[in-house]
């Protein structure tokens, strides 16, 4: 499984261009895009074709967590990771009844604070955000959890929180 390593960190930065959504009036000339909500890393999350992760993160309530005051460090599985599990699971943890478990499993792809690659990369391992430890490994340029590797590091998104996409394929 490969990761992507996010950061969740300070206030907007330029996704705005991205982001904008909406439309002027038809009474005015203003042609200034307008200015999107910086803290949606929901949007973030998906403009990085992160769906899946964007959809469960909103299930699970996580999205307010992360518009909320960080700084913040997600490892954030591809939808190719996604699709890679088992359709059983993913159906269970996409059941409303089951958001305990889902909120669990996204807060074990999270970290409390700013974490970079090259910060991680010198560990030997941390605590996720639900409390379980993930071991980290620095291979030959590459950064590994809990032998995921670390695909893409330190995207940022939203309001300046980092991502790390993870893909499906394991260390050997």
């Amino acid at each position: 499984m490969n990761l992507t390593l996010s950061n969740v960190t300070t206030p907007a930065l330029a996704l705005a261009a991205i982001l904008a959504a909406g439309c002027s009036s038809d009474d005015s000339n203003d042609t200034t895009p307008p200015t999107p909500d910086p803290a949606n890393v929901t949007a973030g999350v998906t403009s990085l074709g992160l769906t899946t992760l964007a959809t469960l993160l909103t299930d699970s309530g996580l999205d307010t967590v992360l518009e909320g005051t960080g700084p913040f460090t997600l490892f954030a599985p591809t939808d190719a990771a996604f699709t890679a599990m088992d359709p059983t699971y993913l159906a269970f943890l996409q059941d409303p009844t089951n958001v305990a478990v889902l909120e669990d499993t996204l807060r074990y792809h999270l970290l409390d604070g700013d974490v970079t690659s090259t910060a991680a990369a010198a560990l030997s391992s941390t605590t996720a955000n639900n409390g379980d430890d993930l071991n980290i490994e620095s291979i030959d340029g590459s950064l590994y959890l809990n032998n995921a590797r670390v695909a893409n590091a330190d995207e940022t998104v939203g309001n300046g929180r980092k991502i790390g996409r993870a893909s499906c394929r394991e260390r050997v």
